[in-house]
C-alpha cells in the first residue's frame, strides 16, 4: 500500500465536483465557486440545503456533458464517482474540457483487482448487481482510463482500503494535469 497524502484537502480557485452526494469536498476559500454535478435528485436537494458558507452551485445532470464552459474550471474532483458514470471516457474528455490550462483534476477512486486474482473474479461476478443497485460497476479500470485520458502529466498511486469481509479493496487515488 502507498501512503499518500489525499488531494482532496487543498481544493483551490474554481471547483467542479462530479457525483458529490452527500459529502462534497469543498474549496478551501469559501470565495471559491463550488459546482456539484449530482444526478440523484434527493442528493442535490440535501447539497442545496445544507451546503452554507460557500458558493454552491448543483447542477442534476450526468458528467456525460457539463453545461459549464470550456476552459473555467480550476479543480475538478471525483470520489467513488466515476464508477456509476455511463461513460467514463466521455466524462474524462469533459473534465479536459472544462479544466483551465494548468488546471487538475484529482481523484481517490476504487478500482478492479488484477485480472485472473480471487478478488476480480469475485468483482466480475458482482458487478451486474451492484450495477443494479446504485449503477456501481466495481470491476472498473478507472486507473487505466485516466491514464490514458490525454492529460499532460498524471500522478497516480495505488493503495488498498477496508472492504466488506475484511477484504482489501483496491483503489487509486491522485491528481492529473492540463
Amino acid at each position: 500500500m502507498t501512503a499518500l497524502a489525499s488531494p482532496l484537502e487543498s481544493l483551490r480557485g474554481a471547483v467542479l465536483e462530479i457525483g458529490p452526494g452527500r459529502h462534497p469536498h469543498l474549496p478551501l476559500d469559501p470565495n471559491d465557486p463550488w459546482i456539484g454535478v449530482e444526478p440523484d435528485q434527493a442528493a442535490a436537494h440535501w447539497l442545496e440545503s445544507r451546503v452554507g458558507g460557500h458558493r454552491v452551485t448543483v447542477l442534476t445532470v450526468g458528467a456525460e456533458e457539463l453545461p459549464v464552459p470550456t476552459g473555467s474550471i480550476d479543480t475538478v474532483v471525483t470520489s467513488h464517482a466515476l464508477c456509476s458514470v455511463r461513460d467514463p471516457a466521455q466524462v474524462l474528455c469533459e473534465v479536459l474540457r472544462v479544466l483551465r490550462p494548468g488546471g487538475r483534476f484529482t481523484f481517490e477512486e476504487h478500482v478492479g483487482a488484477p485480472r485472473g486474482t480471487v478478488l476480480r473474479i469475485a468483482q466480475d461476478a458482482l458487478s451486474p448487481i451492484t450495477r443494479l443497485i446504485d449503477g456501481c460497476r466495481v470491476n472498473r479500470d478507472t486507473g487505466d482510463l485516466i491514464s490514458a485520458a490525454g492529460f499532460q502529466q498524471v500522478e497516480l498511486a495505488s493503495l488498498t482500503r477496508p472492504g466488506p469481509l475484511g477484504s482489501a479493496i483496491p483503489h487509486v487515488a491522485g491528481s492529473a494535469y492540463c
